[in-house]
C-alpha cells in the first residue's frame, strides 16, 4: 500500500515536471505521385541573424508542428539589425539548426537571401556551400557566385513595393540569359502576385511560394485558409539532393490558402490523387 502510494506521488511529481505543452505534430496528407515524394517545403524564412525575431532552432521546431519535411533559413547577407548582439556569420544559422533538424527528420538547406534595393529587389540562393562567400558588393558577381556553388536561385516576393517596382527588368533579363535565375515566388506569406504566376509562364521559371517569416510562426490551430505557404516537391527521394534535383527540374505546386498553383504536367494528376 504504501509502495503504491510512492508510485502515485512519484507519478504526480514526474507530471509536474513535464513541459506544460508538449509539442504536437499537424501531419499534411498529400498523395505522392507515380515514381516522386510528396515533400512540404518552406524555402524562404528569418531568425536573429539578420531581421528576424527568433533563434534558428525554433524555425526548425515551428517547422515541425506545421507538418513540413524542408526547410532552408535564408537571412539577408545585406541587412543585419541585430550584428552587435550575434555573430555575422551567415553559415551560423544552418549549424545551429542543424542537428535539431536531423533529429526531428527535416530535410533543412543551406541557403541566404540577397538584399537589393527594389528594382531589381531581394533573391534566394539555396544549396549554398558557403553563404559568407555571398558577401559581394557587386550585384551580378553575388550571382556569379551562387552559381559557381550550383545554387537554385530565386526571385522573392516580385510585387512587395508595388506592381510599378515589381516589374520584369534588364537585371532579371541577365540572370535568366545567364542561367541565373530559376524560380520565382508566386505566393509569400499571405499575398498572391499575379504578375510574378506570369512570369513564371513567360520565363519558364519555378513555381515557388514561402512563409518568408520573421515573427515566430503562429501557434493557433491552422485551417485549409489559414495555413502555412508552401512549396510541394515532388522529388525522386528524400534527401536534400532529391529536393535539390526537383527543384532544378521544375516539379512543384504552390500550395496558397486554398488554391494550388502549378503546371498542368503535375497540378493536374496531384489534383486528381486527391479525390476519392
Amino acid at each position: 500500500m504504501l509502495r503504491n502510494l510512492f508510485c502515485w506521488i512519484l507519478g504526480l511529481v514526474l507530471v509536474g515536471l513535464a513541459p506544460a505543452e508538449a509539442q504536437v505534430r499537424r501531419e499534411i496528407r498529400f498523395p505522392d505521385l507515380p515514381g516522386y515524394q510528396t515533400l512540404k517545403a518552406d524555402l524562404h524564412m528569418h531568425t536573429v541573424f539578420s531581421d528576424g525575431r527568433v533563434w534558428p532552432t525554433v524555425r526548425v521546431d515551428e517547422a515541425w508542428r506545421e507538418g513540413l519535411d524542408v526547410l532552408a533559413i535564408t537571412d539577408h547577407i545585406e541587412h543585419k539589425p541585430f550584428k552587435q548582439d550575434v555573430s555575422t556569420d551567415l553559415n551560423r544559422p544552418h549549424a545551429l539548426a542543424s542537428g535539431p533538424a536531423s533529429q526531428k527528420n527535416l530535410l533543412l538547406i543551406r541557403g541566404a537571401e540577397i538584399t537589393r534595393p527594389t528594382p531589381p529587389g531581394h533573391f534566394n540562393a539555396v544549396f549554398l556551400e558557403d553563404a559568407n562567400a555571398l558577401e559581394i558588393p557587386d550585384f551580378y558577381e553575388v550571382f556569379d557566385e551562387a552559381a559557381r556553388q550550383k545554387a537554385f536561385i530565386f526571385w522573392n516576393h516580385p510585387g512587395w513595393k508595388g506592381p510599378e517596382l515589381g516589374k520584369w527588368g534588364p537585371e532579371q533579363t541577365k540572370l535568366l540569359e545567364k542561367k541565373q535565375l530559376h524560380g520565382i515566388e508566386i505566393c509569400n506569406g499571405t499575398k498572391y502576385f499575379v504578375e510574378a504566376h506570369q512570369y513564371a509562364i513567360e520565363h519558364d521559371l519555378v513555381f515557388i511560394g514561402n512563409s518568408d517569416l520573421h515573427n515566430p510562426a503562429s501557434d493557433t490551430e491552422r485551417t485549409v485558409e489559414g495555413h502555412r505557404t508552401m512549396t510541394l516537391v515532388f522529388a525522386r527521394e528524400r534527401t536534400v539532393e532529391g529536393v535539390r534535383e526537383a527543384l532544378f527540374a521544375g516539379r512543384t505546386i504552390v500550395w496558397h490558402g486554398n488554391l494550388l498553383i502549378g503546371r498542368e504536367e503535375f497540378l493536374a494528376p496531384f489534383f486528381a490523387a486527391c479525390l476519392e
